[in-house]
């Protein structure tokens, strides 16, 4: 018989446990006022929504073979994933929470240490105010924190996580500010991710490609993205076989999927007929297909995850994205390659031989050439597609899966864009927020003939990037045009016309799209 204080323990478990479940409610974002209804349950219910609770912290039920639940798997909710940083929690409210609570003791930490919190405060809220570069992470809080947090140790030295964390601060028009110190996070995470081996050359966090070659992960990418992110290898192999080497794809594939990556890292998966016995099991595949056995049950599944998408819609066409590419370099110690709204892009270089003065015109020069480079390479494998399927320019980038959709806010898709298309609006755009946030921040401490030099410089180098598109300099430089982009090119050279045609001395003028 149990006793009077076997009882009364038990009432107190009772009410331990439904307090615990109340909190890990709130940490997943549900609403406090619903705390009554727990409260009054039974305890047939409590233990029931405590099972449920250590399945979701701890992510540890086999779904299938080889499977665990992650952010990139189950649909719950009506979602193509878990997503439940987006979806089903707030970290940025957790995150500060923590932070404020050690921020508040001022005897527990010393002025450095309130320093460096602070800094990682403000790294997180500009990691969920770009929401995309978030989901690198695949929503998994305990990484992007310990990545943050070695992020801004590894670069301390360079002060560029100290002048992110102001530029995002200040007050700007049209928010380029915070546009730059979301480029300028990126930066520092991808090369992070570089100098520890974290993406490998598969991802081509490496030097851009000759020959005519390009990158074989962002096409097989771009393919799972229009197939609406699941479709069979064989299908990969229909699309790229052709045009690849069948043993490269199959590796490609293996590299990206989990098996290669931590949780926050994994661009795709396999959602069926997982390769057991690592890249071995695709060649089996590959030969498979090679004899022409088309039996659909024969060959795996592939499943986009959050990560490789947010890869592909902000990472690849970003201009940090391909600063970082360009060459094998020490980051923390050469300004070269610190992010364009870095302090260093202001600096005075004075290269007489090539006309350049600051350092700004070197990063967006180098880079430029890079893009020029991808135009080439492009075009080299689009005449190759569209002479296997008797496509012309309209078909392969309208009808086909090697381009990609645009997408609007409200997640429906829209026009097609060629690949180096996007790379040119892209930075068109990025550096057009550099030369306003340039001339801003400027205005006080520059006199103006030293604002119009600026301004010229970068305007100028705007122009080129759009004649990139405009007027290729031959047939081997031009990029597949949509109607869409086509009228968006109209109007940004007639802002630049206008900034030209007062000898530059127009600071005020955007080059910009206005909706």
């Amino acid at each position: 018989v149990d006793s009077i204080d076997n009882i009364e323990a038990e009432r107190n478990f009772v009410l331990e446990l439904k307090d615990f479940i109340i909190d890990c409610n709130y940490f997943f974002g549900l609403n406090r006022s619903n705390c009554n209804k727990i409260k009054n349950k039974p305890i047939s219910e409590i233990t029931t929504d405590f099972k449920m609770i250590c399945f979701l912290t701890t992510r540890i039920v086999t779904i299938k073979k080889f499977m665990e639940l992650s952010p990139d798997m189950e649909e719950m909710y009506g979602w193509k994933s878990f997503k439940l940083p987006e979806n089903y929690f707030n970290h940025v409210a957790i995150i500060d929470r923590k932070i404020n609570y050690y921020l508040s003791d001022n005897n527990v930490l010393n002025k450095t240490k309130h320093s460096e919190l602070a800094r990682l405060k403000d790294f997180t809220h500009i990691i969920y105010k770009a929401n995309i570069i978030s989901k690198l992470f695949n929503g998994n809080i305990r990484f992007t924190m310990k990545t943050i947090c070695n992020i801004s140790k590894y670069y301390y030295a360079t002060e560029i996580p100290i002048e992110c964390s102001a530029l995002f601060n200040c007050k700007m028009p049209h928010n380029d500010n915070v546009d730059g110190a979301i480029g300028m996070v990126l930066s520092l995470l991808l090369n992070y991710f570089k100098e520890n081996n974290i993406y490998s050359k598969k991802l081509h966090l490496s030097n851009c490609l000759p020959d005519n070659r390009i990158s074989l992960s962002r096409m097989i990418l771009t393919i799972l993205r229009e197939k609406n992110g699941i479709c069979s290898i064989m299908e990969i192999f229909d699309c790229l076989y052709p045009f690849f080497d069948i043993k490269d794809i199959c590796e490609t594939v293996y590299d990206m999927s989990e098996t290669k990556r931590d949780i926050w890292r994994r661009l795709l998966i396999f959602s069926r007929n997982f390769p057991e016995h690592g890249v071995d099991d695709l060649y089996v595949q590959k030969d498979l297909y090679t004899k022409g056995d088309k039996s659909t049950e024969k060959y795996s599944i592939i499943e986009l995850c959050t990560a490789g998408e947010a890869y592909l819609d902000t990472v690849v066409p970003h201009f940090e994205f391909m600063l970082s590419r360009h060459s094998d370099y020490e980051y923390s110690t050469n300004s070269n390659y610190h992010p364009l709204f870095s302090s260093s892009s202001q600096e005075i270089i004075n290269s007489s031989s090539s006309g350049i003065r600051y350092r700004f015109e070197r990063k967006i020069d180098w880079v430029y050439n890079d893009v020029k480079d991808c135009c080439k390479n492009c075009r080299s494998i689009s005449t190759k597609i569209m002479k296997e399927f008797e496509w012309d320019d309209n078909q392969y980038l309208n009808y086909s899966v090697y381009n990609y959709r645009s997408r609007y806010n409200d997640g429906t898709f829209g026009y097609k864009q060629d690949y180096v298309s996007r790379l040119i609006f892209g930075h068109i755009g990025y550096i057009e927020r550099y030369r306003r946030y340039v001339l801003t921040k400027s205005k006080n401490s520059l006199n103006l003939l030293e604002l119009i030099d600026i301004n010229k410089r970068l305007v100028t180098r705007i122009k080129r990037y759009l004649n990139l598109y405009l007027e290729p300099q031959s047939a081997d430089y031009n990029c597949c045009h949509s109607s869409s982009q086509d009228e968006a090119a109209i109007i940004l050279a007639k802002c630049i016309k206008k900034i030209e045609t007062s000898n530059y001395a127009d600071l005020q003028s955007s080059i910009e799209i206005i909706k």
